[in-house]
């Protein structure tokens, strides 16, 4: 299992760079090689390879020592495979593995019936998710990164850009000024409260 998710992680990544250095590539041959041993390429597939390894080194020596199967020894074995994002520290993977966490968490809660079933609990939680990353936006555009901004201006048509944020300057946020930041940062632009109306 560690090894195929190595080998995933590592030939998605080479693959992707290759192919988006195709044209310098085929100008300068002796690029491919750089280009299929990057370190990132290895980080990730040490990442995808270590969550799995480590996950089943643990399982399996807990099963040995305990000298029976439990299905509470997914919890340390999970807390060690966690270390495995040292090789690749992502902040949208780690989100993601929370968020898919949670929510698989909340079905198995369900199907148990330790919790109430919720009609659209995903769309639910989506909607809380973006919600937080509009608040970030509004208050400290700044630190959101470049692709969430960029998605918070294409869902609201640039209206996210068109707010007023001088009022919230007083918070000691500069709103303002992180707004001028990340429109910058993303060559995205301020549109006029006009265009609006």
């Amino acid at each position: 299992g560690a090894v195929k998710l190595f080998s995933l992680g590592y030939g998605l990544q080479a693959c992707l760079r290759v192919l988006l250095q195709l044209k310098r590539v085929v100008r300068r041959p002796n690029l491919l090689p750089r280009l299929l041993v990057h370190k990132n390429a290895l980080k990730l597939g040490a990442f995808l390879g270590g969550l799995s390894g480590i996950f089943r080194f643990v399982s399996c020596l807990l099963r040995r020592v305990a000298n029976k199967d439990s299905q509470y020894h997914a919890i340390p074995a999970g807390i060690f495979a966690g270390l495995a994002f040292s090789f690749f520290p992502d902040n949208t993977i780690a989100l993601y593995v929370m968020w898919k966490s949670l929510q698989i968490l909340y079905n198995d809660a369900v199907e148990k019936g330790y919790l109430p079933k919720l009609p659209g609990f995903t769309i639910l939680l989506y909607s809380i998710s973006t919600a937080i990353l509009f608040h970030a936006a509004v208050l400290e555009p700044h630190n959101l990164r470049p692709s969430y901004w960029k998605f918070l201006f294409t869902i609201s048509g640039g209206r996210i850009s068109a707010m007023d944020r001088t009022s919230l300057d007083v918070f000691g946020l500069k709103s303002s000024q992180g707004l001028l930041e990340a429109v910058g940062r993303t060559s995205t632009v301020i549109l006029p409260t006009s265009h609006f109306q």
